[in-house]
């Protein structure tokens, strides 16, 4: 198996004993609007589900931020779902005049976490130095349609009747698959090399598997509830 093969596997996975993972903060909004099928639709949360129950599967601790105004029933499928994440505390809600992506880089901050989201912060890093290395580690998405994913840093997420196929793509352009994936080792594990590092191994010391399997049993609750709800709703969400 080739070096490449093997860090595709294995990218998710602490390369020594005294690395440790970070804080995954997602970036909801901009996650869930990649999987709307138009301007017009509202936001569905399936997705968002998917990318957490991934990150849990791996062991990681993670958290989503939202505004508050893309729970409301105007706004998203099946609203009630952001109530129950919120009271599990799966996901971070800011009231309606705070930034929801000042709030994400602040969480990354405090815990030197890396943010998965689209978003390039440019604004954020003029006017704030200091967030430069978490906006630097910030790892991009990108959902694919149903398939044999392509030879990269790809995971698959089976939830229900839905398969949610996604890659990490690193901010750091490379045209090396194998600098890629490395990067994204990088981002996702802090070493002792990292000056931040007991602030990392901090953080850590909340996470249990007993809070893991939990939590991914809540998730899986959530999806059977998404599933027996009408079928149009449901449609509209797997066909984003």
């Amino acid at each position: 198996m080739s070096a490449v093969a093997t860090e595709i596997e294995n990218f998710l996975i602490p390369r020594s004993l005294s690395d440790v993972r970070r804080y995954v903060v997602l970036d909801a909004p901009n996650l869930m609007h990649m999987k709307k099928s138009s301007k017009h639709d509202k936001f569905g949360v399936t997705a968002l589900l998917a990318i957490m129950k991934y990150f849990l599967k791996n062991d990681f601790d993670v958290i989503a931020v939202s505004q508050r105004k893309y729970s409301l029933s105007a706004t998203v499928y099946n609203e009630c779902i952001f109530w129950q994440l919120e009271e599990t505390g799966l996901i971070y809600m800011a009231q309606n005049h705070v930034h929801d992506d000042i709030v994400a880089l602040e969480i990354a901050y405090a815990t030197d976490g890396v943010i998965v989201s689209n978003d390039q912060f440019r604004d954020h890093l003029l006017f704030c130095p200091r967030l430069k290395n978490i906006i630097n580690r910030c790892i991009s998405i990108n959902f694919t349609n149903r398939g044999k994913p392509e030879q990269s840093a790809i995971s698959e997420a089976i939830y229900g009747c839905n398969e949610q196929n996604f890659s990490f793509i690193p901010r750091r352009d490379s045209s090396s698959l194998y600098v890629q994936l490395v990067f994204c080792t990088d981002s996702f594990f802090s070493t002792e090399n990292n000056i931040r590092h007991e602030i990392v191994k901090e953080h850590r010391q909340n996470w249990t598997v007993e809070y893991r399997d939990k939590t991914i049993g809540l998730i899986d609750d959530i999806i059977k509830t998404i599933r027996s709800n009408e079928s149009p709703i449901l449609k509209a969400e797997s066909s984003a």
